[in-house]
């Protein structure tokens, strides 16, 4: 009875454990893919890519994007941050054939025991050109070599007949190169291979074969994709990291205002979508109506009823007086004060001479400072000087000259009360200065309408004269490393 038993687990043991080698030689079709792109902002780099075109700010810019009087930052990327995931989905034949615009898909394989195999077809990929990211479907054509990893992990039972192995391209012109094949049997992912390891750009085959493992039927490959110089993706030919991801557009919707105006008149309806709008439901079905996902939107409005605070109409929005839409009359008044303390950035005429941080070249400092004022007072009175001109200046464009010596002086000492707040909080110079301009700017235009002027241009479009802004969101690329995973099913 041992015996018997002892013989009844041998032939088990072999029928479990088929001695299949590496026979995974043959001609493969590819049936379905399914690619998830990760992307992660990273440090601009020295590639001529990330010098002509990396950023990390998405803009509106007015009248346009490649004519620019204005711009408003919509997004501040910063290093570490992620994108995505950006998924391209085909897994069946049928998507395939059909399921990008850019055309259909189609890859054949012969491979070699040798370590040699021959790539051709159409592939999916997601690429970035003039700072736009989209699925496209290039011709390939490639002569790669490839190396498998560990013994095979074989799994013989009445539903499943695998065989599982580690498996790598090592040199391709399509995909990554020196592409890891991790000993499954041994070492673990996230550990010996995989992101954040010594062996990030890794890959995995897995055979399924039929009863009697005489024949693969299909093939599973699985492999992750990180950009550097190992893998040879993401970079130039000097390793220098030069992938980008492109911004086209932005989101927002044309439902917000209309919303609003239900509960406040006053508010105006424009003709273009809200940008960065989340939508508002209109007819009471719970979904936001009027929503543009991003990036579609391109052309739109710059709105802003909640402020900082982010709470409706609580008097601390600095667009209040303009109907809370950017405007032209807004504009004018901001670029008054930006006009003003643009001097403290010309090189010409501002020099910190000792080192201290702060300025002491400008004419108005170098006044000041003659009178007895040490150099942080010069420079807040020169802020208030400069304010005071510059609404001074507002005013007559506005055909508001009566009102000029009457308000001028009272921007100028809100501007110096800023700027004094500021720096004894402990705000850098330049950004002191920076932030005092554009709160100056808001209040300017609150002055003008607190003296009886109306400022409000904001229910109708741009003119000549004046009228809301419609920004043109431009396309930018955004400097990042990408991480990519691949599922693709052969037969």
């Amino acid at each position: 009875m041992v015996r018997k038993t002892l013989l009844s687990l041998t032939l088990i043991g072999t029928f479990v454990i088929p001695d299949i080698g590496f026979a995974q030689a043959g001609n493969y079709n590819l049936t379905g893919v399914y690619n998830v792109y990760h992307y992660l902002v990273r440090d601009l780099d020295n590639s001529v890519g990330d010098s002509l075109d990396g950023t990390y700010q998405v803009k509106a810019h007015w009248p346009n994007a490649y004519n620019s009087l204005f711009d408003w930052t919509l997004v501040n990327y910063e290093v570490g941050d992620t994108i995505g995931p950006v998924i391209v989905p085909l897994p069946t034949p049928a998507h395939l054939l059909g399921g990008l615009s850019a055309g259909p898909i189609g890859i054949n394989v012969d491979l070699y025991e040798t370590g040699t195999m021959v790539i051709t077809g159409t592939y999916p990929a997601v690429t970035t050109a003039d700072c736009s990211t989209a699925a496209t479907v290039p011709a390939v054509t490639d002569n790669a070599t490839w190396h498998s990893g560990g013994d095979p992990i074989v799994v013989n039972n009445d539903s499943v007949k695998t065989a599982q192995f580690g498996f790598g391209f090592v040199e391709s012109g399509v995909f990554a190169n020196n592409m890891y094949a991790p000993d499954l049997n041994t070492e673990v992912y996230g550990a010996d291979y995989g992101d954040g390891t010594d062996y990030e750009t890794w890959g995995r085959w897995t055979s399924h074969y039929n009863d009697d493992f005489s024949q693969i039927q299909t093939v599973d490959m699985h492999w992750e994709q990180v950009d550097g110089v190992s893998s040879g993706a993401g970079v130039d030919t000097d390793g220098n990291f030069n992938g980008h991801f492109g911004v086209t557009g932005a989101f927002g919707d044309s439902s917000t205002t209309t919303a609003l105006h239900a509960v406040n008149p006053a508010i105006n309806v424009g003709t273009y979508p809200i940008i960065g709008g989340s939508g508002a439901d209109l007819d009471g079905d719970s979904i936001p109506d009027g929503v543009v996902a991003s990036p579609k939107l391109e052309w739109g409005y710059i709105f802003d009823p909640s402020g900082d605070d982010g709470v409706l109409f609580s008097a601390d929005e600095p667009l209040q007086f303009t109907g809370y839409y950017m405007t032209f009359n807004f504009l004018s008044a901001a670029s008054a004060l930006a006009t003003a303390y643009g001097q403290f950035s010309d090189p010409a005429i501002l020099v910190d001479t000792d080192g201290d941080g702060v300025p002491d070249t400008h004419p108005f400092i170098v006044y000041y400072m003659q009178l007895g004022l040490d150099q942080v007072s010069a420079l807040v009175a020169t802020a208030d000087s400069l304010a005071n001109l510059g609404m001074q200046g507002l005013c007559v464009a506005l055909g508001q000259s009566a009102l000029a010596p009457v308000l001028g002086p009272v921007v100028g000492d809100y501007a110096g009360a800023t700027l004094t707040t500021l720096l004894t909080g402990g705000v850098g110079t330049v950004d002191a200065l920076t932030q005092t301009g554009a709160a100056t700017g808001a209040y300017a235009i609150g002055a003008l309408a607190g003296a009886g002027v109306n400022v409000n241009d904001s229910d109708h479009d741009y003119d000549g004269t004046n009228g809301r802004l419609v920004f043109q969101v431009g396309n930018v690329c955004i400097p990042r490393n990408q991480h990519l995973e691949v599922n693709a099913y052969w037969v």
